[in-house]
């Protein structure tokens, strides 16, 4: 945005203080920022205010404003996911997502069943959220959230089942993906999440891990599908 005038003293103000109100709109095909919680890749946005002043002796005046730019996801239709593994001592862990979609900011629920026959020792069992970013060269993953789950230390029964919650944060951006053609070597702009659920058991070769896609969206407008 520029505003310019043929002559200098044409458009002299006077010595006071001054606005000048403005608008834009931006582009759908902007990816949201990435602050520098990336180690590898930042996309920041900043607007630049630059008031230009005649002569060659006179500096210009410049200012850079940073801004956030988020996308607002559009409803999404949800499903229940469920994942499950066993290991050679037939404990058998299954995961129940309600819904594979949840909105920053809100709470993720699931099902957790976990099947152990031969009372092997289950010594504790790890949730986090994952959130993965690629662009161009760059690429990299966010631990968003990592808890440990409660009521599972040193089991040894033959059963458990319990529905837990785990609190998604304001900062994680949604899931999306851009695509620039030539730009970055035709590698598109992605983020994306999941679940990682990892049981650390005794014994060699007994750890179970499961990973459950995810939708992060910025708004609470989902549907059942």
């Amino acid at each position: 945005m520029l505003r310019s005038v043929s002559n200098p003293t044409d458009y002299l103000p006077p010595f006071a203080n001054h606005i000048w109100p403005f608008s834009f709109r931006l582009d759908n095909s902007l990816p949201p920022s990435l602050g520098q919680t990336y180690s590898v890749t930042q996309v920041n946005y900043f607007i630049r205010f630059m008031f230009e002043r005649p002569g060659w002796f006179k500096k210009n005046i410049q200012k850079d404003i940073p801004i956030i730019i988020q996308h607002l996801s559009l409803p999404v239709n949800t499903t229940q996911v469920e994942k499950q593994k066993k290991n050679w001592k037939h404990t058998h862990l299954q995961i129940i997502l309600h819904k594979d979609a949840v909105a920053a900011g809100n709470t993720l629920s699931f099902e957790l069943d976990l099947q152990n026959p031969k009372q092997a020792m289950i010594r504790r069992i790890w949730v986090s959220l994952i959130e993965v970013y690629s662009l161009g060269p760059g690429s990299g993953q966010d631990v968003l959230v990592k808890k440990k789950l409660e009521g599972i230390d040193s089991f040894k029964g033959k059963h458990f089942h319990k529905t837990f919650q785990l609190p998604v944060p304001n900062r994680a951006i949604p899931t999306c993906s851009f695509y620039f053609g030539s730009v970055f070597n035709e590698k598109p702009f992605a983020v994306h999440h999941q679940l990682l659920i990892q049981a650390r058991n005794r014994g060699l070769l007994t750890n179970l891990y499961l990973e459950v896609p995810l939708t992060v969206i910025t708004t609470n407008q989902t549907k059942n599908g």
